[in-house]
């Protein structure tokens, strides 16, 4: 299981917390850069899940000599629960399907239906047309960022398991405008994956012209909040302070596919505060937590 958590908060200091905001200066993440961009803010931060992914590989047809009961390739599944090539680990029911695409030398790859559903090269499509931008189901949150397949605890396949809204403790969301399901975010940051973003804010989720657009640099949602262990976190050099403000956060549960060897997501982080605030008081910060962490990861 993999539990991931993104959040945008601001604190009241210059250390700021693993989600905190004081509402007004923006995160952004989605799917259209592959690096954070980030500087602390005063006024509420606004993050964009875009693209999360797995890769893997698998294919061809059975030629295992294998029982209804057996589970040749050691992948957990045997073919009586529906693996479809007992020779190969990355092929089963658990598995993501992955299109056969030209390699960099030009070969393409024999298209493999690396799911066991009969089907080759059936990926799952875009989830999430039509969400409105006001949109507070935490499952459509996660359809935002590209998770579109879901599972269940009594299944095997790879999907969501749970998707919610949360604070940085990982408690009650409180409910408001600070999340925004976009279709873009002005003129230059685009959907990288289906056709919304999510973006995620300490102030409010929103650009000039949408409903509960705030157009000032302290919008306050939820007030105060409590870092999760280990933060907030202090700027170097700066002073530090405990205090967070206007934290949320998405909080997915999923199952990640058998055959796959990673995952990643885009984003992008804006703050209201640069650099006027600067190693004042207030900090911005957009935050991603995995559990368990990724081998060889920084806090």
């Amino acid at each position: 299981m993999l539990t991931v958590v993104v959040a945008a908060c601001s604190a009241s200091s210059s250390s700021k917390s693993e989600f905190g905001g004081d509402g007004g200066a923006s995160s952004a993440s989605d799917a259209s850069s592959p690096s954070a961009s980030s500087s602390s803010g005063i006024g509420g931060d606004l993050g964009f899940g875009g693209n999360s992914s797995g890769s893997g590989s698998g294919g061809g047809m059975p030629s295992c000599n294998s029982g209804p009961n057996d589970d040749f390739d050691k992948d957990g599944f045997t073919v009586a629960q529906g693996d479809c090539n007992d020779c190969d680990a990355n092929v089963n029911p658990g598995a993501i399907e992955v299109l056969a695409v030209a390699g960099a030398d030009g070969g393409v790859p024999m298209p493999s239906d690396e799911d066991c559903d009969g089907k080759v090269d059936n990926v799952v499509q875009a989830c999430d047309d039509g969400i409105a931008l006001t949109d507070t189901n935490a499952m459509n949150g996660a359809k935002a960022i590209d998770l579109c397949q879901t599972a269940t605890a009594n299944d095997k396949k790879w999907g969501v398991l749970s998707s919610k809204y949360v604070r940085a403790d990982g408690g009650p969301w409180v409910q408001g405008p600070e999340v925004g399901i976009l279709s873009d975010f002005g003129p230059n940051v685009h959907v990288q994956g289906g056709k919304r973003m999510l973006g995620v804010s300490s102030g409010h989720a929103r650009i000039p012209g949408q409903p509960d657009a705030c157009n000032d640099f302290s919008c306050t949602v939820a007030g105060p909040g409590n870092a999760p262990p280990g933060f907030p976190q202090d700027v170097p050099n700066c002073p530090g302070d405990q205090t967070i403000n206007d934290d949320v956060g998405l909080e997915v549960k999923l199952r990640a596919p058998t055959n796959a060897t990673g995952y990643s997501f885009l984003f992008k982080f804006y703050s209201f505060e640069y650099p006027e605030w600067v190693c004042t008081m207030f900090n911005d910060q957009f935050i991603a937590l995995a559990n368990p962490a990724p081998m060889g990861s920084i806090n």
